[in-house]
């Protein structure tokens, strides 16, 4: 896993993030590094997507929250290395979630809690309506990896 490092004190810190996601993204990782951090999206997978870390500390980019750019570069990073079948599981979980969500309310969110499927969110404060990256996320989801048509 990628983790934080703290140089002042040259330590690492061994946080659980999806930040660790981003040199996949970014096609910095080689394939065997790539292969460890994979083994670890058991740690973030939900029913709807993925937390943004696998604990819960009160803050918002913690369990349970999912956030769309998250999963954005998850998604691309894991389709870089060739872990398709990954990507779809969590594309589909994803947009299961966003269209759950907007049939019961209308909106589309800031940021989404996937372990029960719903708006109920930590941080300091609720999730906002209509948040451009999330539209955009899911649309980009939708229409690219899952094949939706738009009409």
């Amino acid at each position: 896993m990628y983790f934080d490092f703290h140089f002042l004190n040259g330590r690492q810190h061994c946080y659980y993030s999806l930040a660790a996601f981003y040199p996949l993204w970014a096609r910095a990782a080689s394939k065997q590094q790539a292969a460890k951090v994979v083994r670890h999206l058991p740690l973030f997978l939900q029913p709807g997507g993925l937390a943004a870390s696998n604990v819960q500390t009160g803050f918002q980019w913690d369990f349970p929250n999912g956030w769309a750019p998250l999963h954005w570069i998850v998604i691309k990073g894991l389709q870089n290395y060739g872990y398709d079948l990954e990507a779809q599981e969590i594309a589909r979980r994803w947009i299961r979630l966003c269209t759950k969500v907007y049939l019961e309310t209308g909106n589309m969110y800031e940021k989404y809690n996937v372990v029960d499927m719903s708006i109920r969110t930590i941080g300091r404060y609720p999730s906002q309506k209509g948040f451009g990256w999330t539209n955009a996320v899911y649309q980009k989801i939708a229409v690219d990896l899952l094949g939706c048509t738009v009409c």
